[in-house]
């Protein structure tokens, strides 16, 4: 995938909004694996995603994009001891983007990263990669920082990405999936 056909944005669109909750849905078989779309579609009107969307130049599509949010230091610990799931996150416990303050410290939480299938295999999802990262040093030049990123991890391509955000193992959550963490801020 050339990277000059491929926009990335993160000011996200009621339009693009749905198209990334059914790319979500067509990603994964079980339907208890994706943010429910109500719940999703909330925190979207409710500013509480960071969405970095991947849009084809040349069509205008979705090709794929990835999604962190920010949770409060309760939500934070409950998933990093694995007896919270990421469909127990409740929207309260997400803080809006445009609440963040300079000279704060926030925890991030890693959901998803998902790719249409006919452009699969093509880099994109290194391409959002190095997004969040730059999207991270945005919010720091800003002066407002994040602490710790937190994801859950259940297949051997969401372990493969995580690492490469810089995420290592630190346990297993009730459901067996991995715990993933990377430490920003000591």
């Amino acid at each position: 995938m050339n990277k000059e056909n491929i926009i990335i944005i993160s000011n996200i669109s009621e339009d693009i909004e749905r198209q990334i909750i059914n790319l979500d849905k067509e990603s994964f078989e079980d339907p208890n694996d994706y943010w429910e779309e109500n719940k999703s579609f909330e925190l979207f009107k409710q500013n509480k995603k960071i969405e970095l969307a991947a849009i084809n130049k040349g069509n205008n599509e979705l090709m794929g994009y990835v999604l962190c949010i920010v949770i409060t230091d309760e939500e934070y610990n409950k998933i990093r001891i694995g007896n919270h799931l990421e469909s127990d996150i409740e929207i309260k416990e997400v803080i809006a983007i445009n609440e963040l303050k300079e000279n704060n410290i926030y925890n991030l939480y890693f959901s998803i990263i998902a790719i249409k299938p006919k452009y699969r295999g093509q880099k994109l999802g290194n391409i959002l990669l190095a997004s969040v990262n730059d999207e991270i040093e945005k919010y720091k030049q800003r002066n407002i920082h994040f602490s710790k990123i937190l994801a859950y991890v259940v297949t051997p391509g969401g372990h493969a990405i995580t690492r490469k955000l810089g995420l290592k193992e630190v346990g297993k959550n009730i459901e067996g999936a991995i715990v993933m963490e990377r430490v920003l801020l000591q």
